[in-house]
């Protein structure tokens, strides 16, 4: 999962565009549009990786739970508890856990998903500001979107 940033032309709008006509000149049509599919795109892949945290994040308590049980039904020669206590459950559970090649790969891809979901969330930000940079530059207002569904949806 490599850095595939890539450094982005600079363009000059030159003054703010007077939009006539509800028309914006083709020029600068296409470069708002192409920065909006990459802020798209880039949002896509950050869902696609929230959702993969998720899905990770969920095999992780499944493979604690399949230890923390392994712990609490071990017992010693005499049938009894190998772990008599609250602690001792707690430092068998996290020595069963290092011990446990399908819970440290789920954390280690867990940690590579999380680092990417870091980078692509970066990128996403900046291509987000980017483009509302791109839509002052040629006088297209951002439109305001309401956040709170209650106000969204209220009756009038």
């Amino acid at each position: 999962m490599g850095d595939t940033a890539v450094a982005e032309p600079v363009v000059d709008f030159g003054p703010a565009t007077i939009i006539t006509n509800g028309k914006i000149p083709e020029a600068d049509q296409a470069v708002l549009v192409a920065q909006s599919d990459r802020v798209g795109s880039l949002n896509a892949r950050r869902r696609a990786l929230e959702k993969r945290a998720v899905e990770l994040r969920r095999r992780i308590i499944d493979e604690r739970a399949e230890a923390l049980l392994y712990v609490h039904g071990e017992r010693d020669a005499t049938n009894k508890p190998l772990y008599s206590n609250a602690e001792q459950r707690e430092a068998g559970l996290v020595k069963t856990l290092r011990e446990s090649r399908p819970y440290l790969a789920l954390e280690e891809e867990r940690r590579q998903v999380q680092d990417e979901y870091d980078r692509v969330a970066v990128e996403y930000s900046v291509a987000k500001d980017r483009l509302n940079i791109l839509m002052a530059a040629a006088g297209v207002a951002q439109p305001i979107i309401e956040s709170n569904y209650d106000t969204v949806f209220a009756v009038l």
